[in-house]
């Protein structure tokens, strides 16, 4: 049988092809960051309001379904560690129409991505006074000011991302960090002197029942939030080592990434006053629930970390991911 390096010549290091400079940390903290964004400002009040204090059940569904694709994508990424690799699999196996439409199909997920972490910038930064009515009009579309402003991250964006590959990799490593200890931090310290169990049984564990589970996973932002693994696969041809990086960063990226959106849900639930859900999970509602982490942080006494959240949110999402 051919070596993989005879079957895909751009694997090897050589001359004039694509830079190996990318170790196990910066493939997995791209993986990291990139599951790590928008999605845990918005996800655990998005998950409750849809299938109640049974949403932890949701995001371990969730996590679960994510690994077993990750487990393949680990394994053809050492097999085979070539650049754009979600799109180069399925041409290797079914031929050059097969790779054409899953390379669009890349292409259009990758394209969506950012829009939505603009959003998720501009709903956050709408708390402070001077944006209020600025940016998002009173059926919650842009204006057309913020229209412009988001015109305007997208250009950031972009160039944040144009860098190369190795300035990205060790620019990534430092942003993740601070989109790591962001939420863990807010974990720890909303927990602390705020956590009430009884929350996840006063209006019964799961008002919705199994259809609000398995919604939740698909209707809240559970597997979109999770499926940014792959990003250490896309960088497979600037992997210093491959077969023993690829499938550490992949698997590793997941596991942190779901430990961390589960304990958010769980915190989120039982920090809630019981006035918020008293009506119901489906009817959720609290002063700042526009940004409800930043929101709940404010409700509990801890003013300060919400300026902290509503700071995350503007500079968590444009971080190279």
């Amino acid at each position: 049988m051919a070596s993989v390096d005879q079957v895909l010549p751009e694997a090897a290091n050589k001359p004039g092809g694509l830079r190996r400079d990318v170790g196990l940390i910066g493939l997995m903290w791209a993986s990291v960051g990139s599951i790590i964004g928008s999605g845990w400002l918005y996800g655990a009040k998005n998950a409750v309001m849809v299938a109640g204090p049974a949403a932890t059940i949701s995001w371990v569904i969730g996590a679960i379904a994510i690994v077993l694709l990750a487990l393949v994508h680990a394994e053809l990424g050492g097999m085979f560690p070539v650049a754009g690799g979600t799109a180069r699999y399925p041409h290797y196996a079914f031929g050059g129409l097969a790779g054409m439409s899953f390379g669009w199909f890349s292409w259009l997920q990758a394209a969506t991505v950012a829009p939505i972490e603009v959003e998720a910038m501009i709903g956050y930064a709408g708390h402070w006074d001077f944006a209020k009515g600025y940016l998002h009009a009173k059926d919650s579309t842009l204006t057309t000011s913020g229209l412009i402003v988001a015109i305007v991250l997208m250009a950031v964006f972009v160039a944040v991302n144009f860098l190369g590959v190795k300035v990205l990799a060790h620019t990534n490593s430092a942003a993740t960090w601070w989109k790591i200890a962001v939420p863990l931090a807010t974990i720890f310290i909303v927990a602390v002197g705020n956590f009430h169990p009884g929350n996840f049984t006063s209006e019964t564990f799961a008002p919705f029942g199994a259809k609000g589970v398995l919604s939740a996973i698909s209707t809240s932002g559970i597997i979109f939030a999770l499926l940014g693994f792959e990003q250490a696969i896309q960088l497979a041809g600037e992997s210093r080592n491959p077969r023993r990086d690829l499938p550490r960063a992949t698997l590793g990226s997941v596991a942190i990434g779901a430990t961390i959106y589960v304990l958010l849900q769980v915190v989120f639930i039982a920090a809630l006053p019981h006035s918020a859900f008293a009506h119901g999970w489906g009817k959720l509602n609290f002063p700042g629930i526009d940004g409800p982490w930043a929101g709940l942080a404010t409700l509990v006494g801890l003013g300060w970390l919400s300026v902290v959240l509503y700071l995350d949110a503007v500079v968590s999402p444009p971080a190279p991911a």
